[in-house]
Parts: C-alpha cells; structure tokens; sequence
C-alpha cells in the first residue's frame, strides 16, 4: 500500500517531465507545445507575431494584480502556464498609471523565455468606460508588433470584458468602435481581430454588431441558481457565428467566491469544472479562455498562487479566502482536458500508459455553518451550494475510491476507465463531518493507494469566517 502526502506536489512545471507531455495522444494536431514555427506570422503585423492556433485554448490573466510584479513573477506564470498546456493570455488591463510599465514586463517575460505562448490585450472597460478611444488604441498599437502578440488572420487579436453600452465617442456602440477603434487603428497600420465578451442577445449580437470578428461569452457559471450550467446559449453563439463566417470563444472557470464589502457572492460550482469541459469538448468552440489564471479576487485562478501579486483589499484582503487554498492540482488537469478538447475525445486514448490520477476538491465547511467572526457577513447565493467533495479521474482502468473522515465513510464511489467524475457529501442534514478527508484506491477489497485532502473540513461551530473557496489536491498511483 502506498500512502501519499497531499500537502507535497510535483511543480507544475514537473509535468513537462512527466509520461502525459510526450505521450503521442497528448500532442495537438495543431502544434506541439515547444515547436514555435506553426505559430509565427510572417505576414503583416510584425515578423515575429504569433498566429492562434485552431481550437486554442487561452487563459484570463489579471494584470490590475501586477503593480507588484517584476519580470521575473510574469515568467514563472508563462512558465507554468506553457507546462499546463495554455497556448496563452488574455492580459485584462485597466487605464491604471503603470499599467503600460507591466504591459512592457510581460511581454519582454515572453521574448526572454521564447517558449510558444502568446499574448493579447483584453481591454476591461468596466472600469476603462470614461478612458478616450486614443487611449484605448495606444494600447494596442504599442504591443502590436511584439513577438509574442497573438494574431488571428494577420490581424492584431484584442479582447475586452464589457464594453456593450459603450460609444467610444461615436454615434452607435458598433460604429463607434468601428470608426474610433478598428479604423483608428488600421490607420496606423495595425488591423484588428476584434473579439470583445458583451452580454447581449446570443442570437441577434452577430448580425447587429458586425464590427466583431468574434464574440467570447463571459458566463461561464450558473448565477444565482443550483441549477447546472447549459450549453444552450453556447451552441447559439457558435450557430450564429458559423451563420456570419465568424468566430466563438467559449469560457471555461472551476468556481467563483467573492468575499468583499462591494461584493460578497459565490456561484454553484459543484461539478462545473469537469462538466462544462465535457461539454465544450462535445461542442468544440473555435477557440476556449479560462477563467482565469490569478483572480484572487473571485476564488477562480487555475494557476498556482503567485504571492508575489497585489491582491485585492474592499473591507479585507483577498488573502483571507485564498492562501492555504491551492488550486495548483485544479490547473493539474488541464493537460488532459485540452488535449480531449483539440483532439475531438471524452476519454483517454486505447493506448493510453501514463499514470493512474485521481483530483479532488471541496470547500472546508458546510453551507449550514454559522461564521461567529466574519467581517463581511454571510455571502448571497450560498443556498445553492452543495457540501460535496468533487472528484475528477483520469485512469485506464476502472477502480472504486472510498473517501473516508475519521472513522465515517462518506461513501465508495466506482470510477470508470477513462475520463469519470463523481462525489460524496461531507455532511449529514447541514452537519458537517469534521477532520481531513481520506481517499483510498480499492482492488477489490485491497487499498493500494491512500491520500488526503490538502485542508479539514471544519465543524460546523468552529467556522470563524466564511470561506467558500475550493482546496484541491491529487493521488497519483
């Protein structure tokens, strides 16, 4: 029997190393994760831009977190991000004073490591709605030529988050950003591939606002309801978008929890990593953005925490809900999941030799519990949730996992062969079954494996403040 210490993890970079990275299935028809020729454009932006592969997969990166930042901390993201199989940034910017200074750093991060990685500017114009279109275009002209900024047609790729109501100084939201934004732009030789994420009608917002390229839809959570994230508004935009010879990119996000004074909410977020995966991997999107590699701010980063980062602060510190919460085995799965999603599958390959895995999540105490010291107050929404640990396997074989705390089993759980997911509650009628879950790997009757969550879960009386984040850890065997 083997028994592993969750609280120890491989570096993510360790997976460049491990069976998956050179396994053949992993590789993407579309390019290989060091072999940067494919992606380099020749043509017209600059000589060393980078064309966005077919079915690429990107990563929401929060700059406003980077005032802290040296070059150095943007390596390391690129460097984990390249080993989790990210073809690239959605670098969210705002009009903040040394937001061109950071913009500078990442970029040279890029050239410096010369890995195959692209950014591009997603502007946020939630809080960049009184900023003036010149600016908005010199943020885009001074990147546009850098050698790591992502193209799409020879055509500069910008994103934005918002920005559906917004003029830009023109007559219309499409001919405003069309005249003061695109032409503005193509008249100092840059062309845009224009791709913003507006809430607006899936099934109109093709026809009506054809100063887009693409449209990237935010929601990527069930808001407000236990009810599961559909697909439904993902097929229309991808209908429409094929209708029109256009583009859709789908979003992806493992949770949200926000616990600040201005905002204190949490979504539904029991099984929606795997399932919205499986789902976009059926539908196959143009192109995925996950969201995000470091929003500290709503609990949902995928990548391993950076400390080095300005967390967020309203009423307390985003530091209060994030640190000892690792999403590092989260970003773990990512390998798999993109290559299924490239590669058109829901399962592992019939040849299929790497390690036996199994990924584990779950938040630390009941939606019951009753915090007896939290500065903010209890979240909205929380009603919602679900006490469930959620469990993600990746396997040849099939095999039972028996999670256990203490002496209670909270229940045995058949994985399948392949790609399987399952769960157990941790409590019993909104009583929450203390201590540190235990997860053992069954052969019939014999263990042959044991590991445990990174965190306990708590009592219900000994929740001192709300957290709904997830923890997360991984048995590998």
């Amino acid at each position: 029997m083997q028994t592993l210490s969750m609280t120890h993890h491989k570096s993510l970079g360790d997976i460049l190393r491990s069976p998956l990275r050179h396994m053949k299935w992993y590789k993407s028809k579309h390019h290989h994760p060091h072999h940067k020729s494919p992606k380099r454009d020749e043509t017209v932006v600059g000589p060393q831009t980078y064309n966005v592969g077919e079915k690429d997969v990107v990563a929401h990166f929060m700059m406003g977190l980077t005032y802290t930042y040296s070059q150095s901390d943007f390596e390391t993201d690129i460097t984990n991000a390249v080993a989790a199989g990210v073809d690239g940034f959605a670098l969210n910017i705002g009009n903040d004073y040394w937001m061109m200074s950071k913009l500078e750093l990442v970029y040279a991060a890029a050239d410096a490591l010369s890995l195959d990685f692209y950014l591009f500017i997603s502007l946020d114009m939630a809080v960049m709605a009184d900023v003036s279109a010149d600016t908005i275009v010199s943020y885009i002209t001074t990147f546009a030529s850098r050698t790591h900024q992502a193209t799409i047609n020879n055509c500069v790729l910008v994103g934005t988050f918002a920005g559906e109501t917004l003029m830009l100084g023109g007559t219309s939201v499409n001919e405003g950003w069309q005249t003061n934004f695109k032409d503005a732009l193509a008249s100092k030789g840059v062309n845009a591939f224009f791709m913003p994420s507006w809430s607006l009608d899936a099934n109109t917002i093709y026809q009506n606002y054809p100063v887009a390229d693409g449209f990237m839809k935010w929601n990527a959570w069930p808001y407000f309801t236990s009810t599961p994230l559909s697909v439904a508004e993902d097929q229309i935009y991808l209908k429409n978008a094929r209708s029109v010879g256009k583009k859709y990119m789908a979003t992806i996000s493992p949770l949200f929890f926000t616990h600040f004074t201005s905002k204190n909410y949490t979504f539904f977020s029991e099984g929606l990593w795997y399932q919205r995966w499986m789902d976009l991997i059926t539908l196959q999107p143009d192109y995925i953005e996950v969201l995000t590699w470091n929003d500290y701010g709503e609990s949902h980063y995928v990548g391993p925490t950076n400390y080095s980062a300005d967390f967020p602060v309203d009423g307390q510190t985003s530091h209060a809900w994030v640190d000892a919460f690792s999403h590092t085995a989260i970003g773990r799965t990512l390998p798999y999941f993109i290559s299924m999603y490239k590669n058109n599958t829901t399962g592992l390959p019939p040849d299929y030799d790497g390690a036996r895995r199994l990924f584990f999540m779950h938040r630390i105490h009941s939606i019951s519990a009753t915090a007896t010291s939290d500065p903010i107050g209890k979240p909205q929404n929380v009603e919602n949730l679900q006490d469930l640990i959620t469990l993600i396997s990746f396997s040849p074989v099939g095999y039972n996992v028996r999670v256990s705390i203490g002496a209670t089993v909270l229940g045995t759980v058949w994985m399948p062969a392949g790609v399987s997911s399952g769960s157990v509650s941790f409590s019993n009628k909104g009583v929450a079954v203390a201590g540190l879950p235990r997860y053992e790997i069954l052969n019939d009757t014999t263990v042959v494996a044991v590991g445990y969550s990174p965190l306990a879960i708590l009592d219900n009386s000994a929740v001192v403040q709300y957290n709904f984040n997830f923890c997360s850890g991984e048995l590998v065997w």
